[in-house]
């Protein structure tokens, strides 16, 4: 039989439970720490970094609780952390970072930082691993620089430690960090050392930069100390073009380490200009108290890019590229006719010409889309076309390019050939179209900004040799008597230009010799010259788009045309039966101007 506790004691119980509880919510008298048992949560993101016999940790604190966080203990373990050795039992809680040192460098160390609080209790801890070493040397590598897509790439060789020391394969993992942005490094056995090249790039402004090395696990074995490189560039104003083709920049380089003060001494060795894709040449500089002025020669037309890179070969981690400066304009005149006013003389393709010209034109940013114009069909007429001509002229500066693209009917006389415009009977001639294209403004001696393709038949014609053409009366004055004297009429002579567009600023590239025919093809859904000139100059990279034969930053008409040039002949040689010659096309190819950099078609 169970038996029953006294009352007196079943009181007491209650008493004791009741006070107890109420101590532990502290709101009352009485010491509350002195019954807690529960440690405060881990520090997080616990990371270390190797230094000179020593490693710097970072951590960051955990929410604190008031009353629950008291400091922080490290350790470290040079067993895996089997044992540990106190390296500091009492940090204050404000601090988020410190060093362990008297260490030995190439040890592998195991790191704990725990939480304690003021009753004595303390967490778990978290751990993580790291290699004491010496900072490496960034004074040891070397640099070069080079323009690419407007930024200045540079490329960093030097040597780095193998974190097992084999000499057989390198086993572990090195990288440059530029800016938080990691760039891996493969290093190879040089016989003496690993030794690694990397390409990388910096924005202007402030930049900083670091290598860090790790084991086959992960672990942080090396890092070399933090540069900061600093160097801002930037243009004053938009260029002077008042004497283009030379071109004047005002330039500011500041440090912004310096409380942005100017930089001086610098020379023409310091900058690279990259204009239009290429990097100018024989560029001049001189300082002011505050800038620096810049001028060279250019040799291309149209709208384009501009940046100035400035760099210090004594420091060469102190550059800096400045904003783009985009200047001129493309201008483009597309003339499809394939409804003619006699329908037998329809064509098929002609619209879906121009139509694929201005898609292959607008898809780069250098030619915008507004100022690119369509005439087709009955909007087609010869005032129309050459009215559109002058007015797109007179909106010109020399340093714009203007691109007139023809599909359609062509025709030849004796004399001259012809674009067939919409209205039978009043078309484009040579000397009507020479004298639209004379309107446009000539950038300078030997530049070409005018781009004339024509996919019409006996097209060449408007790029064959000048004729030289003498006319003589068939006419003899009545004669007198033998005792009068005979006279005969002088024969009057005039010299004209035939069959040659004119102009030193010209470029032309047809679609057939003077005595051939261009062809639509239903296969191909387009001209066959215009097919393969769009192929060739569309892409959404310029190095390999199909016609850029030397993968540089240009296409030019010389590119575009020895791109298309076979490819049409091959085409046409097809609609032939069984070996018999019967249809040619040989695309022809004029530049009036004299100055071969000048042909740029585009740095889209």
């Amino acid at each position: 039989m169970r038996k029953a506790f006294p009352s007196v004691l079943l009181s007491l119980l209650i008493v004791l439970v009741i006070s107890g509880c109420g101590g532990g919510g502290g709101s009352g008298g009485g010491d509350s720490s002195s019954n807690d048992s529960t440690a405060p949560a881990n520090v997080s993101d616990l990371a270390a970094q190797p230094d000179d016999e020593k490693v710097v940790l970072d951590w960051t604190s955990p929410p604190d609780i008031p009353g629950d966080l008291e400091g922080y203990r490290v350790y470290y373990s040079d067993d895996g952390g089997e044992t540990y050795a106190t390296a500091s039992s009492s940090l204050s809680k404000s601090i988020e970072q410190h060093e362990v040192d008297g260490l030995t460098n190439g040890q592998l160390y195991t790191f704990k930082v725990s939480t304690y609080d003021s009753s004595g209790n303390e967490s778990t801890g978290v751990t993580t691993q790291c290699y004491a070493n010496a900072p490496l040397d960034f004074s040891n590598y070397t640099l070069q620089h080079r323009l690419e897509n407007m930024i200045v790439v540079k490329t960093l060789n030097g040597s780095v430690p193998n974190p097992s020391g084999s000499e057989a394969t390198y086993d572990g993992l090195a990288r440059l960090v530029v800016n938080k942005t990691s760039f891996a490094l493969e290093p190879s056995w040089s016989g003496e050392a690993w030794e690694f090249q990397v390409s990388f790039d910096l924005p202007s402004g402030s930049n900083t930069s670091w290598i860090e090395v790790y084991d086959n696990q992960d672990i942080p074995y090396a890092k070399s100390s933090t540069l900061n490189i600093s160097l801002d560039v930037s243009l004053a104003s938009q260029p002077d073009l008042s004497a283009f083709p030379e071109v004047r920049l005002s330039i500011s380089v500041t440090d912004p380490t310096q409380d942005n003060v100017h930089v001086p001494d610098l020379v023409a060795e310091n900058f690279m200009v990259r204009n239009a894709g290429s990097l100018m040449e024989d560029i001049t500089v001189s300082e002011t108290d505050d800038s620096y002025s810049l001028s060279f020669s250019d040799d291309t037309c149209g709208m384009r890019d501009l940046a100035v890179s400035v760099y210090v070969p004594e420091n060469p981690l102190y550059d800096g590229l400045s904003e783009l400066a985009t200047y001129g304009h493309s201008y483009a005149l597309l003339v499809g006719i394939e409804d003619y006013p006699d329908e037998e003389n329809d064509l098929d393709y002609c619209v879906d010409d121009v139509i694929d010209m201005r898609a292959a034109l607008s898809a780069h940013p250098l030619w915008a889309e507004e100022n690119i114009t369509m005439l087709t069909n009955g909007t087609a007429t010869k005032s129309a076309v050459l009215g559109e001509i002058a007015r797109i002229a007179g909106m010109m500066n020399p340093w714009d390019c203007f691109l007139f693209h023809f599909s359609g009917h062509g025709s030849s006389s004796v004399f001259t050939e012809y674009l067939c415009t919409v209205d039978n009977y009043a078309w484009i001639s040579v000397n009507d179209l020479t004298s639209a294209l004379n309107a446009v403004p000539i950038p300078g001696e030997g530049l070409a900004n005018v781009y004339v393709f024509l996919d019409s038949c006996y097209s060449g014609g408007f790029i064959s040799r000048s004729a030289e053409v003498s006319a003589k009366p068939r006419y003899m004055p009545f004669v007198p008597q033998p005792d009068a004297t005979a006279g005969l009429q002088t024969a009057r002579s005039s010299t004209f230009l035939a069959r040659e567009l004119t102009g030193d600023n010209i470029c032309v590239i047809t679609a057939a010799d003077e005595n051939q025919f261009s062809w639509d093809d239903s296969i191909l859904e387009n001209g066959v010259f215009t097919y393969f000139l769009v192929e060739g100059i569309s892409g959404t990279s310029i190095p390999w788009t199909p016609a850029n034969s030397n993968h540089d930053e240009w296409v030019t008409v010389e590119e575009a045309f020895d791109y298309l040039a076979p490819l049409v002949s091959a085409w046409v040689d097809g609609y032939n039966n069984e070996g018999e010659t019967v249809y040619e096309d040989d695309p022809q190819f004029q530049d009036i101007s004299q100055d071969t950099l000048g042909r740029l078609l585009s740095s889209w």
